[in-house]
């Protein structure tokens, strides 16, 4: 049983990765307030702790429009996310060097270990479009701890979903059902889509 209010359960939320996915499928300078999202994924989850971690984008005031939008529309959904009563969100940073996002996943992947082992928690949600959390789910479902996966449909991460208990997709506009779905070689078991289009509203920076 996924939703089983006595069985302490945390979501686990790659929050960048989950707002690229988000921006895939919506127009530049769009999101949606986390809320919204959370409201879908407590239909199927009795979450009682979201831990997120993200890296707000800097400003860029010599970049294109479109651009500009994106990265106020990614900080406002970050805002949106880190005023949630259950939200503890974590942020990165940007290197000055490489100019990539660091200090995000790897504190992911070691805060979802550490909490396991501490015993914070007897179910995970991992919610990410990324394999490179595979190591950590599998590590933790060696220990008896069901982990399940939740993603946005435009990123569909192959590798997680072969190694965790059940996975979920939250779809808008039908966007995995048309688009990643049909390339499936083979159905996916305890797979679980779900259209979420008519219960978020889209907001506009």
């Amino acid at each position: 049983m996924v939703n089983d209010p006595t069985k302490v359960t945390w979501l686990y939320i790659d929050a960048s990765n989950l707002y690229g996915a988000l921006a895939d499928v919506l127009a530049s300078g769009d999101y949606i307030d986390f809320t919204d999202l959370m409201d879908s994924l407590e239909k199927d989850f009795h979450i009682n702790k979201v831990k997120a971690y993200g890296t707000y984008l800097p400003d860029e005031p010599k970049s294109s429009v479109q651009r500009r939008k994106f990265i106020g529309a990614q900080n406002k959904f970050f805002r949106s996310m880190s005023v949630h009563p259950k939200v503890e969100f974590h942020k990165g940073y940007f290197s000055k060097t490489s100019k990539k996002e660091k200090g995000i996943d790897v504190k992911l992947a070691v805060d979802m270990l550490k909490d396991s082992y501490e015993g914070s928690y007897k179910c995970a949600v991992i919610m990410t479009g990324d394999d490179d959390f595979l190591y950590s789910v599998e590590c933790v479902r060696k220990i008896n701890i069901p982990v399940h996966l939740a993603c946005i449909g435009s990123r569909f991460p192959f590798g997680l979903a072969h190694n965790t208990n059940e996975r979920y997709v939250y779809d808008l506009y039908d966007y995995f059902k048309n688009s990643i779905q049909p390339t499936f070689n083979k159905p996916i078991h305890n797979l679980t889509v779900k259209s979420i289009t008519k219960g978020v509203s889209i907001i506009s920076v």
